[in-house]
């Protein structure tokens, strides 16, 4: 059996962003990207893309049509991390 997959969520995340999530409705949206991710953050649903620069592992899944959880994948780490799911990629890039 696998492994679940670690997620951290970046503190913006959490104090910023999941806010407007629960007040538009979309919470549950981005818990079940979240779940996604734990199990596997490379099975491809929810518009799922790869990021440019393409060498840097930086992908998103669709919240909706405006919104987008934007993630890195550390594979030997077996570790996901949330940088933005409010708004489009622009935003929410990780350094």
């Amino acid at each position: 059996m696998a492994t679940d997959w670690q997620v951290k969520v970046h503190k913006d995340v959490l104090k910023k962003q999941l806010p407007l999530l629960k007040a538009t409705g979309l919470i549950s949206d981005y818990e079940d990207i979240i779940g996604i991710l734990k199990k596997n953050p490379y099975e491809n649903i929810r518009s799922r893309e790869k990021l440019s620069p393409r060498n840097k592992q930086i992908f998103s899944m669709r919240i909706n049509s405006k919104h987008r959880v934007v993630y890195t994948i550390e594979k030997e780490k077996h570790l996901v991390k949330v940088w933005s799911a409010w708004s489009h990629y622009e935003k929410g890039m990780p350094k």
